[in-house]
């Protein structure tokens, strides 16, 4: 029909001293982690003055446990900008699900709305090499691609197999 919903709608008079995060850029996860693995997030000027020395702090919990990171935005950052911060480094390396959790702490901010990010990501378990699949189950194979289909140039079509293929350079 001719329905609109609005939910969740704040309004506020702006603040001079206003500092949040606005997205978090690393790590992302993927079919394998690293180690060093680099913590990258995004703070914004959401205040209406310049602001330097900002603190932000990410905590990552994943399976092997937690971890806490500090680090201070020097700055200047204008009003309505946005500059990457890298927090550190954590290892990614156990396979499970990782979450982040990144604020600000800048003194004289009062709106905590938009302080924290909350973000997760996932590593796949590493397959045991030698891997040997001979292909007798009733199950799809769990993890890989099936539908991938290349022409050889020579008029036959290829059938492959893949799991998420990835090059390191």
């Amino acid at each position: 029909g001719d329905n609109a919903f609005i939910d969740n709608v704040i309004l506020y008079q702006p603040s001079s001293t206003d500092a949040g995060i606005s997205g978090i850029l690393a790590p992302t996860g993927g079919n394998c982690g690293f180690d060093p693995d680099s913590v990258i997030v995004v703070v914004k000027n959401y205040g209406l003055s310049s602001q330097s020395s900002i603190p932000v702090v990410a905590n990552i919990s994943g399976p092997s446990g937690n971890v806490m990171l500090n680090a201070t935005l020097p700055g200047p950052l204008a009003p309505d900008a946005t500059d990457t911060i890298y927090m550190g480094d954590i290892s990614t390396i156990e396979a499970g699900v990782y979450f982040i959790e990144s604020f600000t702490s800048l003194a004289g901010d009062t709106n905590y709305f938009n302080d924290t990010l909350f973000a997760s990501f996932s590593i796949d378990t590493a397959l045991a090499v030698p891997h040997i699949e001979d292909f007798e189950g009733s199950t799809p194979l769990a993890l890989w691609n099936t539908d991938f289909t290349s022409g050889t140039g020579h008029g036959n079509t290829s059938n492959a197999m893949y799991r998420r293929l990835r090059s390191i350079s």
